[in-house]
């Protein structure tokens, strides 16, 4: 089976929204120690819209100049290292104010691109990534939606089609979430696929699609898992409180719905979700499925997710191959 480790490279959206050093810098210094300890190449969905922010605020303050460098300087190591980087969107950036040294980031509005109109999604879908690829030297070619808002996708195919995006990587199959900012329903996805092309849905698979879809993996959880995970957060909270400093936007319904019923979610490295790794890992290999695409974030490792990913990349490694967008598309000419 072929893993493929992503990072969604971002801060936090919440109030605070945390700080580049705790949530972006030092986590990703951490997890390059641990792809060039077992040699597994990581792969890093950018959130461009932030670095463009401060790129264009920089002029006027001084310290997101210097913070904008700090990130392109981090992001071309990890690609001289052999990871990858690729383009994630979070539009909020348009409505977001800079103000006594923090982010003023609206908690109800712009958080995906069909809250804008099609020319204006284009737009801003384009000067990202037109941003993050000149800060690393090359194009990318595959992208993730923030908070999986890729629905619905004919608002930015023609964004696709233009900026000559190849790969999405942005459907969880058997999820669905719709409540506060987030608009998700991947229940039609299918669930025995680990990619598929596509043209106008994502989610439906189109053999003669222009697009191909490289779905985050999916895996079942039932209500004693959350309960786990909220007793040892609050029994043990150094070892499995988040390493960046700030916090999520809010998920109405979010922490009651996992509580009482079982949910299809992603396969993660983040937190507790750290330690379904092995298990489902093993589980991909027992049914020769070929594909694993794990999600994680640099701001929501923890102690003990650190640690569970590094103990799953020494066990795993004799029995995996690691990959990335870049890699596989090279691969696949």
């Amino acid at each position: 089976v072929k893993v493929w480790l992503t990072f969604d490279y971002e801060l936090f959206f919440g109030t605070p929204t945390g700080t580049v050093e705790k949530c972006m810098l030092e986590p990703t210094e951490r997890l390059l120690e641990l792809s060039e300890k077992f040699n597994a190449p990581f792969t890093y969905f950018v959130d461009a819209g932030f670095l463009l922010k401060l790129h264009e605020l920089g002029g006027s303050f001084p310290e997101l100049l210097d913070q904008h460098q700090q990130i392109a300087e981090q992001l071309n190591r990890l690609i001289a290292k052999g990871n990858d980087v690729q383009l994630h969107i979070h539009p909020h950036w348009e409505l977001t104010d800079y103000h006594d040294g923090r982010w003023i980031i609206p908690q109800d509005r712009g958080y995906r691109l069909d809250e804008f109109n099609k020319q204006e999604a284009h737009e801003i879908f384009t000067k990202y990534k037109n941003h993050l690829d000149g800060i690393i030297g090359r194009k990318t070619n595959a992208y993730r939606a923030g908070g999986w808002c890729i629905q619905p996708f004919m608002h930015i195919q023609d964004a696709f089609l233009k900026n000559k995006m190849h790969y999405d990587s942005s459907v969880v199959p058997g999820m669905e979430f719709n409540a506060g900012v987030y608009k998700i329903d991947f229940t039609n996805a299918p669930m025995d696929l680990d990619m598929w092309c596509f043209d106008i849905d994502p989610v439906a698979v189109n053999r003669n699609g222009r697009f191909v879809e490289v779905p985050i993996s999916a895996t079942e959880y039932r209500p004693w898992f959350y309960w786990e995970l909220y007793l040892r957060g609050r029994l043990n909270k150094k070892k499995h409180r988040f390493v960046g400093d700030g916090s999520y936007i809010p998920q109405p319904g979010r922490k009651w719905q996992t509580l009482t019923q079982s949910q299809w979610n992603h396969v993660s490295c983040d937190g507790f979700y750290a330690k379904k790794l092995k298990p489902v890992t093993q589980n991909f290999i027992d049914r020769k499925r070929q594909h694993l695409v794990i999600i994680g974030h640099p701001k929501s490792m923890t102690e003990y997710s650190f640690d569970k990913l590094g103990r799953y990349l020494n066990k795993m490694q004799d029995k995996i191959s690691f990959t990335t967008f870049s890699k596989y598309h090279d691969q696949s000419r």
